[in-house]
């Protein structure tokens, strides 16, 4: 053992189960979905993130695979700032 924590994984897989549009882009059964983890966990009994579900799908000759770009909100302090700059110059 290495004494180094495992960093998290970026992207996880998981079979879609029925079909669902997530920010526009349509997932149809048996299609693989990569997203971040919370996103993974956000779509609850839509899919199945486990790893014979998975493989599964990925064992089709016609395999889908999909993946989820997640850009995280920005903090909103970097909002309430912004305001505060523009509210000095308007003076």
């Amino acid at each position: 053992m290495t004494g180094k924590k495992s960093q998290p994984a970026k992207y996880q897989q998981a079979r879609v189960l029925g079909g669902f549009t997530l920010d526009g882009v349509n997932y149809q059964s048996d299609d693989i979905i990569e997203a971040h983890p919370d996103i993974i966990k956000s779509l609850g009994t839509a899919i199945d993130p486990g790893p014979a579900a998975v493989d599964h799908c990925l064992n089709k000759q016609d395999a889908v695979i999909k993946r989820h770009e997640w850009n995280k909100p920005e903090p909103a302090t970097e909002v309430a700032q912004e305001s505060t700059e523009t509210a000095t110059e308007n003076q």
